[in-house]
């Protein structure tokens, strides 16, 4: 069985950034190392570092980055991105924005109408004027009762969510696993032209010795 460090070790790789992208991800960090508590920016930094894969200089997989650096697991980070995104549905309304992701959490999954419609009726209805998660989740769970309390529509799609985006990335993972292989055959295979090549002059050049002695 492989260690942890092994384990992190294979996800290393070495795909260069050009100096835009390098720049860009010195950015995108900058927020997620000081800013962990504000969900919305670290969810829309970690989104964009996923999206355009700009951690692939340094690791081969989103999941590996985030532990790495961050010490947070690829579940967390999706939650952070989910979140963000959900606000960004927000924003054109003009609702007053949530301050903690699990105040959005229940609505991840959800279709963007159905979003901004419970978010409405969740601040209106909290007597602070700003809603808790749980009390988010009570009016999710008052629309779909049928999937049982505390749960909702974005766990299921939040699941569908991550098999799609686990698919992907071993997809890819795999393709580029392929083209190593292939990349290492075909290296092998013209060293040992090469060297068949040589063997063959060697030979030659032997036999061309013992006939002129």
């Amino acid at each position: 069985m492989q260690t942890t460090n092994t384990l992190l070790e294979t996800e290393y790789a070495t795909a260069q950034l050009d100096v835009a992208e390098r720049k860009r991800l010195q950015e995108l960090e900058s927020i997620v190392e000081h800013g962990l508590q504000i969900f919305y920016e670290v969810g829309k930094a970690l989104d964009e570092i996923r999206e355009e894969k700009l951690y692939r200089e340094t690791h081969k997989s989103f999941e590996a980055y985030c532990l790495d650096n961050w010490g947070i697991g690829r579940r967390t980070a999706d939650r952070f991105i989910s979140a963000a995104r959900v606000v960004e549905n927000l924003r054109p309304i003009g609702l007053k924005f949530p301050t903690k992701e699990n105040q959005v959490r229940p609505l991840t999954g959800l279709p963007r109408e159905l979003q901004l419609e419970i978010w409405q009726e969740a601040l209106e209805s909290s007597p602070s004027g700003m809603p808790t998660g749980a009390a988010v989740q009570r009016l999710v769970d008052r629309r779909f009762p049928s999937l049982g309390s505390g749960r909702s529509p974005k766990d299921t799609d939040s699941e569908l969510e991550k098999l799609r985006s686990d698919n992907k990335r071993l997809r890819e993972e795999i393709r580029e696993q392929n083209r190593e292989r292939d990349r290492r055959a075909a290296a092998v295979a013209l060293e040992m032209e090469q060297l068949r090549a040589e063997n063959r002059q060697l030979k030659a050049e032997l036999l061309q010795i013992h006939l002129t002695r």
